[in-house]
């Protein structure tokens, strides 16, 4: 009896699901860590707003994050992920079944029953599942890291959205400078002040101003397109965006690259990554020696007898699978390093693009942009006296609308930088 009692704890234990050591609702957590977005419940395939998130409302960044975490199809589709690391480590959990052979008694044959169970599996059993639940944590490591990389994606194509607004608006300022001066123009040209050659090119640089207008609003709708596919948003939906999302701070160097070492999940991922090759190479060595317990039973009389089949392992000692699996080791060890070098170089770069374009951004507001507008203004109130020609105008003008693009693109320069120097860092931290 307790030997039975023995068999069938083991066939329960082995029966059962096993647990992943990482599951979805641990994913879900990091990411509200990181990000601040929560992950949808599963089987849900309908684009949706997130709790918190009201249609209509000014999207903000945190939202545009917690929107496409919560709808981008790609990610979604990464979680399934788990179900196959779940079954991987189904399997791992597994014993093998007993193998019965009966032979009938025919003739001078005596009835024989023989049960075969590989004892084997039972003790490499643990490695097996060692190496699944590392696996398991490894993809659960990965998709934190995927949502990561969909928050920078978004918190990209956000700083390009918002820079494509800011462009479209100064298109309509220009276009507004260049009509005022066409109609100063045209007046002047009406009292014989102006030459006819001057009222035709002010009203060219008008007619140039307003397509420029035109260009500008059709590139802040395919800025905004591609916002929406980042978020998994239908082509229709509303987008009203904060102009002001908060500001991306420097800090030092080696804080975030500590953080990244300490946090980035794809490096947790590639560690998991050495723990399950490491167990692999010993499920190899284990595996040298395949015992098979049996049990027989013939005869008239029920002659009964349990026995081993045990494999020399003369000639084949598993050469070729060992051999392999120090191979995955090594290279899952080399990995570790690359990917921990390529974090302190992702850290080192982003920082340093962070700290020029918010150090450029600075000088250009405070030393560029002033003088330029005042130029342009002087010009314009001279050529309004008869003082100056068109063409000081035309130059003022130009390099004023110059300068205000170039500090607009050094604005989505600097959010473009701190997204990535965030990502590289392994998020921001968030209230869950």
């Amino acid at each position: 009896m307790r030997l039975v009692r023995i068999v069938v704890a083991t066939v329960a234990l082995a029966s059962c699901a096993p647990e992943l050591p990482k599951p979805r609702g641990w994913v879900g957590d990091q990411l509200a860590s990181r990000t601040g977005a929560r992950l949808r419940a599963a089987g849900d395939r309908e684009f949706a707003l997130p709790p918190g998130v009201r249609a209509g409302a000014t999207l903000t960044l945190d939202a545009a994050v917690a929107t496409a975490i919560w709808n981008d199809a790609a990610f979604q589709a990464d979680l399934a992920s788990l179900g196959g690391a779940q079954a991987d480590l189904a399997d791992a959990v597994a014993l093998p079944n007993p193998v019965a052979t009966l032979l009938l008694p025919v003739g001078t044959k005596q009835l024989e029953l023989t049960v075969r169970q590989g004892l084997g599996a039972i003790w490499q059993r643990p490695r097996r599942i060692g190496a699944a639940r590392a696996d398991a944590a490894r993809v659960a490591e990965t998709l934190v890291q995927r949502g990561l990389d969909l928050t920078r994606d978004v918190e990209v194509a956000y700083a390009n959205a918002l820079l494509a607004e800011h462009l479209r608006g100064m298109a309509r300022d220009a276009a507004a400078i260049w009509a005022s001066l066409l109609a100063i123009a045209e007046s002047r040209g009406r009292t014989g002040d102006a030459s006819r050659r001057e009222v035709e090119a002010a009203r060219a640089d008008a007619r140039s101003a307003q397509t420029d207008v035109e260009l500008a609003a059709a590139d802040a709708e395919l800025a905004r397109d591609a916002l929406r596919a980042a978020l998994g948003a239908p082509p229709g939906f509303a987008l009203t965006l904060d102009p002001s999302p908060p500001e991306p701070a420097l800090g030092d160097v080696a804080a975030w690259r500590a953080a990244g070492l300490a946090s980035r999940p794809d490096l947790r991922a590639a560690t998991h990554a050495v723990e399950g090759a490491s167990e692999r190479a010993g499920l190899e060595r284990r595996r040298i020696v395949e015992l098979v317990g049996i049990f027989d039973m013939n005869g008239a009389g029920v002659e009964i007898g349990p026995g081993l089949d045990l494999p020399l392992p003369i000639f084949d000692q598993r050469q070729g699978g060992r051999m392999r699996a120090r191979a995955e080791l090594e290279q899952a060890t080399w990995t570790y390093v690359a990917i921990r070098r390529r974090i302190l170089r992702e850290v080192t770069d982003a920082h340093a693009r962070l700290a020029r374009a918010t150090s450029a951004l600075a000088a250009w507001n405070a030393q560029v942009l002033p003088p330029r507008a005042e130029a342009q203004r002087l010009a314009a109130r001279a050529f309004e006296l008869g003082d100056e020609s068109h063409l000081a105008v035309l130059e003022a003008t130009r390099a004023l609308v110059e300068a205000q693009r170039r500090a607009a693109e050094l604005e989505a320069e600097r959010r473009r930088a701190g997204a990535e120097l965030v990502r590289a860092a392994g998020g921001r931290p968030h209230a869950k």
